[in-house]
């Protein structure tokens, strides 16, 4: 399980009720509008999200540009599940995989 940041753990007092109560899916960003969220069938686990610096963080980087690369410029990195401003929250089960897959991890 990756390090949890604080901006995570505020994250989820702010978006936890949501979270818990309902299904989520984040609509993508469209001409640089914050992304908002739509009722789907899909359940989140609060402990399974991380931010940039939170992967980073695992992964030894001393700061989150990498991932921010990684989320610009490599195909495949997986899509945040919840995006409010500039905080963008992933699923660990999501990005492990793809980190193994491209091996940047083993």
């Amino acid at each position: 399980m990756p390090l949890e940041s604080r901006q995570v753990k505020e994250s989820r007092k702010k978006v936890g009720v949501f979270f818990n109560a309902h299904p989520i899916h984040v609509l993508p960003e469209q001409d640089g509008e914050t992304a908002t969220l739509a009722p789907v069938s899909r359940m989140v686990d609060l402990n399974d999200l991380v931010t940039a610096k939170d992967i980073a963080a695992h992964l030894g980087f001393a700061g989150p540009q990498v991932v921010h690369n990684w989320v610009k410029r490599e195909v495949g990195f997986p899509e945040p599940v919840f995006v409010v401003g500039l905080i963008r929250l992933w699923l660990w089960s999501e990005v492990e995989p793809w980190l193994k897959e491209t091996g940047k991890i083993t």
